[in-house]
């Protein structure tokens, strides 16, 4: 999926594209509620479980919706520790990483690490996660082997509710024009270029 210079200036603003999304979605509420179904279809699977993001980790503008999904048999688990006085265990996990845009139907994935705590108090489980990802431009669209069905399954779930896994190559190519995108994950002060890929998946906080 490749998109007019004038549809990248219209997502820089924060503007869906409205035509692009599949069943006739024409606002923001009904494109956040097809990522909120995904979410629910993705968490059907029998070999990941997910978690979603959504209120743009806490502040800010978030273009995309991002959900962490990590195997069920266990093998997600990298360390395990128990903190005694806090009632608390602390899992490292490693996880496939999804990033669904609320501004055109395109997703892309990639891999990360996560910390989850889990404190047990008066027989209740509080589960936390803590740190977000972030997938550079260079590392989206590949996970190791272990993960190819996991992936694939996802892919299945994106491509029902109408989205597209964004090619790399389109996405890494620069920005073909000058914009100032309200994101603080590319910092062209530092030296750093906008690419296309920036003027879907960003973050301001």
């Amino acid at each position: 999926m490749e998109f007019r210079k004038s549809q990248l200036r219209k997502m820089i603003k924060g503007k869906p594209l409205f035509k692009e999304f599949p069943n006739q979605l024409n606002s923001k509420e009904e494109v956040e509620r097809n990522i909120h179904r995904l979410f629910d279809q993705l968490n059907e699977s029998d070999q990941f479980i997910c978690d979603g993001e959504f209120n743009h980790y806490g502040s800010g503008y978030a273009s995309f919706v991002e959900f962490f999904c990590v195997k069920k048999d266990g093998s997600a688990v990298l360390s395990e520790s128990y903190h005694e006085k806090d009632s608390v265990t602390s899992l490292d996990l490693e996880g496939v990483v999804v990033y669904v845009s609320r501004l055109a139907p395109l997703a892309v994935f990639g891999m990360d690490n996560r910390l989850k705590y889990i404190q047990e108090e008066d027989g209740e489980k509080l589960e936390m996660y803590s740190g977000t990802s972030y997938l550079g431009v260079d590392k989206i669209n590949h996970v190791p082997e272990k993960f190819e069905h996991v992936v694939e399954e996802i892919r299945n779930r994106l491509f029902e509710a109408g989205y597209l896994i964004g090619d790399q190559t389109y996405l890494k190519q620069p920005l073909p024009f000058k914009a100032a995108i309200p994101t603080i994950l590319t910092m062209p002060d530092f030296g750093e270029e906008y690419t296309i890929f920036d003027a879907i998946f960003y973050w301001s906080d």
